[in-house]
C-alpha cells in the first residue's frame, strides 16, 4: 500500500485500540485471590472491566476485591463453566447470566449470602434441583433446558421460565409470607413457562 494509506490505517488501528481499551498496552493485573475455575476468573475479570471500568482504565489495571465486591453484573454465557466456587465473593451482583455452562450444581449459590442477586440465567446446564430459599431477592430465573427433578422456591418469582425439563417431577412453593398471591394463577403453566412439563406442585 501507498506510505499515506498505510499510515491512515495504522492511526485507525491506534484509534480503535485506545477506545475499546483505554490503552494501546494496558496491562491487567489481578489482586485478589484466584478463583478455583480459570475460565470464571475469566469472565469475572471481563465483567469488571466492562461494567466496573466501563471499558476505561488505566495502563496498568490492578483489579482488586474490593472490584469484585463492586461488580453488579455478571455476564458468564458460554464459558464452559464448570465451578463458581467464589461467587459468594460478589456482594453487589443483582444480574448472573450463567447459561450455557457445564454446571451441574447451585449448591453455592443456595447457601451463599448472595442476597442482592434478582435475575438469575442458569439455562443450558446440566443443573438437576435448586433450593432457591437463600436468595430470597430473586425476582426473574430462567432454568430452561437443564436436568432438573425438583425446585424449592421460598418466595413468590414473578418471571419463572422452566420449559425443557423433562423429569422435573416437584416444584415446592412457600407462601406463608406472600398472602397477597394467588397461587392458582402462579402454578398456570403458561406463566411459568412450562408448557412442556407435566408435574405436580406443592406449597405450605
Amino acid at each position: 500500500c501507498k506510505v499515506g494509506n498505510c499510515m491512515k490505517r495504522k492511526i485507525l488501528l491506534f484509534l480503535a485500540l485506545f477506545f475499546v481499551t483505554g490503552r494501546v498496552n494496558a496491562q491487567v493485573y489481578y489482586d485478589f485471590d484466584a478463583f478455583a475455575d480459570e475460565n470464571f476468573q475469566d469472565c469475572i475479570v471481563s465483567s469488571v472491566k466492562e461494567y466496573v471500568y466501563e471499558l476505561s482504565f488505566p495502563e496498568d489495571l490492578h483489579i482488586t476485591e474490593q472490584d469484585i465486591s463492586n461488580l453488579e453484573r455478571l455476564d458468564c454465557s458460554g464459558r464452559n463453566i464448570t465451578d463458581i466456587s467464589g461467587i459468594e465473593r460478589l456482594t453487589s451482583v443483582v444480574k448472573v447470566d450463567l447459561s450455557d455452562n457445564s454446571l451441574t450444581s447451585l449448591e453455592l449459590l443456595e447457601t451463599s449470602t448472595n442476597n442482592t442477586i434478582e435475575e438469575l440465567d442458569v439455562s443450558r446446564n446440566s443443573i438437576s434441583g435448586l433450593d432457591l430459599t437463600g436468595l430470597p431477592g430473586v425476582q426473574k430465573l430462567n432454568l430452561q433446558n437443564n436436568h432438573m427433578t425438583h425446585l424449592y422456591l421460598k418466595n413468590y418469582i414473578p418471571t419463572l421460565y422452566i420449559v425443557g425439563n423433562d423429569f422435573l417431577a416437584e416444584v415446592n412453593i412457600n407462601l406463608r409470607s406472600n398472602s397477597g398471591v394467588d397461587i392458582d394463577d402462579y402454578i398456570k403453566f403458561d406463566n411459568v413457562g412450562a408448557s412442556d412439563n407435566s408435574f405436580s406442585v406443592e406449597y405450605n
